[in-house]
């Protein structure tokens, strides 16, 4: 687009006078789609930075929140963690008091 409206200026700029102002003339509509076209894909792209900018942040804002959910979930863990141990233990030190007073057969 950009390439064939100065190419069709050019060639209207080499007609002669009476014609000229007719060609710039015709020449003044697709002037007017193009700069209307650019002007919507300019506009759509500040939106769609505004919306990237607004996904990032609600994708920091995800992962903020997750961070901070599986370290609570971590801490959260460590006392059934903690009671699992002594669970077990005092299960494995009954075994081996009761492997102790069997005695040999």
């Amino acid at each position: 687009m950009d390439a064939v409206l100065p190419s069709l200026e050019d060639k209207a700029s080499e007609r002669p006078a009476a014609t000229r102002e007719d060609a710039y003339q015709v020449l003044t509509h697709p002037r007017k789609m193009r700069d209307d076209f650019l002007n919507t894909v300019n506009l759509q792209a500040a939106i769609n930075e505004a919306r990237l900018g607004e996904c990032e942040g609600a994708a920091r804002e995800f992962q903020a929140e997750l961070t901070n959910d599986v370290e609570s979930f971590g801490q959260q863990n460590e006392p059934w963690q903690a009671i699992f141990r002594h669970q077990a233990g005092a299960q494995l030190n009954a075994w081996r008091d009761a492997a102790g007073n069997r005695g040999p057969r």
